[in-house]
């Protein structure tokens, strides 16, 4: 075994007994969901979401653990610089500190956002998981975490005002 692949191999070990130590800690309870159960569920609130699945099975887990990982998490405390370090840094940034910390993953969310006269303001990213048979977003930059209805506008307080996300792209 050459030094480079004994490096790895004990890597692969240490992040492994992380991730285990870090679900213990959360008392995480995971399922396992499909690629096509997390499509039609999803397509049960955005019939006209498109999707991009990278893997045929992804792993969920209930939405108090979501809220405690969410108050654990540090990415809403990174500093936004526009055109730099923006909304979909900050997505996926959440996304693969969760994968990396807790092998758990969620959707990255690409969509828009409106005033609450129905005005467009800009195209946007935020995440999405699947918990409790419930989709909820959370919009990262603010630390927001929302339960979304069936059939009700999405309004997630930013800053200094409530703003309307509507979903096209989901990826998980």
């Amino acid at each position: 075994m050459t030094p480079n692949s004994l490096a790895l191999k004990l890597s692969n070990i240490l992040e492994s007994s992380a991730r285990s130590m870090a679900r213990s800690a959360f008392n995480l309870s995971v399922d396992t969901i499909t690629s096509t159960e997390s499509r039609e569920f999803v397509q049960s609130y955005y019939p006209k979401a498109n999707f991009v699945f990278l893997d045929g099975t992804y792993k969920t887990i209930s939405g108090k653990n979501w809220k405690d990982i969410i108050d654990w998490d540090k990415t809403d405390l990174l500093k936004y610089v526009k055109e730099f370090y923006d909304c979909d840094d900050f997505s996926y940034t959440f996304k693969y500190s969760i994968i990396h910390k807790l092998g758990i993953p969620c959707f990255v969310v690409h969509g828009h956002i409106y005033n609450k006269n129905g005005g467009w303001i800009a195209g946007h990213f935020w995440n999405a998981m699947i918990a409790d048979n419930k989709l909820y977003f959370y919009e990262p930059i603010y630390d927001r975490l929302v339960e979304i209805i069936k059939g009700q506008k999405v309004f997630i307080k930013m800053a200094t005002e409530e703003r309307e996300y509507r979903a096209l792209t989901f990826e998980f």
